[in-house]
C-alpha cells in the first residue's frame, strides 16, 4: 500500500493524532509499554501512583 498518501500528509496525520491524544489527557498522562510485569503487579503500581485504572 506504499504511496497511498504522501509524506507531508502522513506527518500531518501524526501531528493531529499527537494533539488529540494530548487533549484527551491534559494532566501530563501518556501512553507507555509495560514489560515484565503481570496483571497483579501492574495493578499494584497503578494503585501506588494514585492514578485511576
Amino acid at each position: 500500500m506504499s504511496g497511498v498518501i504522501g509524506f507531508a500528509d502522513a506527518l500531518a496525520l501524526v501531528r493531529l493524532r499527537a494533539k488529540l491524544m494530548e487533549d484527551a489527557y491534559p494532566r501530563s498522562f501518556g501512553m507507555l509499554a509495560i514489560l515484565g510485569l503481570n496483571e497483579r503487579e501492574v495493578a499494584e503500581v497503578i494503585a501506588a501512583s494514585g492514578a485511576d485504572a
